[in-house]
């Protein structure tokens, strides 16, 4: 799929494929495979692979139908994977998995059994989803706002309100998170349980993507993030048609092409930015504002539009 945007600040959401792991070793002969592999939504993912090893996908039939290299980490995602039963990972040297099966897009969870998890009354926790994957958390009482102020509660007893919040800036955090309103929801009566996204800090999962930003003083660059990494695929670069500073409007053009990104800024077109092999264009797209809460600052969008190019 080819995507275009237009909108006057950043965009952000195009996924890649990158799982942080840990490593594992080669697996004997006649051994159970060493490595983890699991079915997800339209997608299966495999970890603790020998980085950079070679990973195939196979149908029920044992047909290749997608070859991949296993990330630095240790981690392989198979994309756009037509839902179904039967599926395994092969690695090379390590053996291959059992069946898979790939879920469709459908809420319902293959195994009920799923909602029947229990959460502690306090502290780290994680959370299992339908597909297997684990989404680290921490339980906030409403007590806990007295390692924050000092303060003495009396006892609410019984059953209380539950606000979750779910974001991938370090929410399952035992000192609180980077940024939320747990203490405010514990200092109302309600015990919060803070979940950190799929693919940010100790949750497991993807998540991955791509940010193109502008910045007031007048330059661009295109970030890789990998959860709580990642690096410039377009360092930092002063562009004479960015109208730079407070409250000046830009207009930002983005084409997705193949593997290149086409990019415009007020008119004036960038070179070609060629995505490394090792990563994928596929995924969604959408518009972020970073760090201006703390700043004072508010942005504005206008005329955001997403469209299938011919």
């Amino acid at each position: 799929m080819r995507l275009r945007a237009r909108h006057p600040v950043r965009l952000a959401g195009l996924a890649a494929v990158a799982i942080a792991v840990a490593l594992a070793a080669a697996a004997p002969a006649n051994a159970a495979p060493s490595f983890e592999a699991r079915g997800s939504v339209k997608q299966v993912y495999s970890v603790d692979v020998p980085p950079r090893a070679k990973v195939a996908l196979l149908d029920r039939r044992g047909k290749v139908i997608q070859r991949k290299r296993a990330t630095p980490e240790g981690g392989v995602l198979f994309r756009r994977v037509k839902p179904g039963r039967g599926y395994r990972v092969r690695v090379k040297g390590q053996g291959t998995s059992g069946p898979l099966r790939v879920l469709t897009e459908r809420p319902e969870p293959p195994d009920e059994s799923i909602y029947n998890q229990s959460l502690p009354s306090s502290g780290y926790t994680y959370i299992e989803t339908r597909d297997g994957t684990k989404l680290a958390a921490y339980v906030h009482p409403a007590e806990d706002v007295t390692k924050a102020f000092g303060i003495e509660l009396p006892s609410l007893g019984g059953k209380r309100p539950v606000l979750i919040e779910y974001a991938g800036y370090g929410y399952a955090d035992p000192d609180g998170p980077e940024s939320g309103i747990s203490l405010l929801a514990n200092l109302m009566g309600f015990t919060v349980v803070d979940v950190n996204m799929r693919g940010t800090g100790c949750s497991g999962g993807a998540f991955d993507f791509f940010s193109l930003m502008i910045v007031p003083d007048g330059r661009i660059f295109l970030m890789y993030r990998n959860g709580d990494n990642g690096y410039a695929l377009m360092p930092a670069i002063a562009l004479p048609a960015i109208k730079p500073g407070l409250g000046a409007p830009n207009r930002l053009r983005v084409e997705v092409r193949g593997r290149n990104f086409l990019v415009s800024v007020n008119g004036q077109e960038l070179p070609a930015i060629a995505l490394p092999a090792d990563l994928s264009a596929d995924g969604m797209a959408g518009v972020i504002v970073q760090g201006a809460d703390a700043q004072g600052i508010r942005a504005r969008f206008d005329n955001f539009r997403l469209e299938e190019l011919p």
